[in-house]
């Protein structure tokens, strides 16, 4: 339920940013996730596009991950109990960096001369073993564009009174 209306405002953001749909189903990339506990549940990335003058080049790709927050500190607590890292509930690893992408993407879409596309790209399954970051790249291999030229993760931003962002990429 949860996932389902993060996507939908999301695909909205991405709309309001006209960015270009690359998904495969407009910017979607849904897969059946199995290791949810043993029960299949249909999950999604979202991916969209500025196109550069040369969409044959390899691609930036600029991402986040959508499907983890802790609300309180009852929840860090219970996290903690599964061996979830103590930092949980200082790091907001869900909004902050989709609203980060969302806010570049509409930065980047009036951006003119761009030499390679920029995908921006919503991981989900973050916390199921990378299996959104892992489908999206599984799904590049099948491709004719299999190279990426670089990646930026916004992952982890701090959020209670940290005053550092760690940038890490490829």
């Amino acid at each position: 339920k949860g996932l389902t209306k993060s996507l939908r405002i999301i695909e909205k953001e991405f709309q309001n940013s006209q960015l270009i749909p690359a998904g495969k189903e407009g910017y979607r990339q849904c897969w059946l996730n199995t290791k949810n506990q043993g029960k299949p549940v249909e999950v999604c990335n979202l991916i969209g596009a500025v196109r550069g003058q040369d969409s044959a080049a390899a691609p930036i790709i600029i991402g986040a991950h959508l499907d983890h927050t802790i609300r309180s500190n009852k929840d860090a607590r219970r996290s903690r109990k599964k061996k979830a890292s103590k930092a949980s509930l200082d790091q907001n690893d869900n909004a902050a960096g989709v609203s980060i992408l969302n806010e570049v993407a509409r930065l980047m879409r009036s951006r003119q001369g761009l030499d390679r596309d920029i995908l921006f790209v919503v991981f989900s399954g973050g916390e199921t073993n990378q299996s959104g970051a892992t489908y999206f790249l599984q799904q590049r291999q099948k491709g004719s564009n299999k190279e990426i030229h670089a990646m930026i993760n916004l992952d982890l931003t701090p959020s209670t009174g940290q005053s550092a962002i760690e940038l890490n990429g490829i």
